[in-house]
């Protein structure tokens, strides 16, 4: 079996679109670079996104990010990630697009087990 391997896509500031939309990040895929518009294009640059791969991780990881720097609600930009999302599928691991639920953490001291046994 061939597996196809992917490029990284780097982000470039779109000419065509001005401003993101309230719950979409107005990106577009050519060739080998991800259009975004100007207000996007800067709050990555601020947090050092360059990539594609980098700006898909970021919405899913802290969504809370782009609520302050954008004025958006946090349902806005989980729509706008997966927006995104589709827009990506195929340029991008799908791995990245379709990430697995958190695992569960423990914390703190273990459960004692039903009887202890001194010697």
């Amino acid at each position: 079996m061939i597996e196809k391997k992917l490029e990284t896509l780097v982000i470039e500031q779109s000419l065509t679109i001005a401003r993101s939309a309230v719950g979409d990040f107005c990106a577009e895929v050519s060739g080998r670079k991800l259009y975004v518009p100007k207000d996007i294009v800067d709050f990555l640059c601020e947090r050092n996104i360059y990539t594609a791969e980098e700006f898909i991780s970021l919405a899913y990881s802290f969504p809370s990010s782009f609520v302050d720097a954008l004025g958006w609600r946090i349902d806005d930009v989980k729509s706008a990630g997966e927006k995104l999302a589709i827009t990506l599928r195929g340029h991008v691991d799908d791995a990245l697009l379709n990430p697995g639920p958190a695992p569960k953490r423990a914390y703190g001291a273990l459960q004692p087990p039903d009887k202890i046994r001194f010697s």
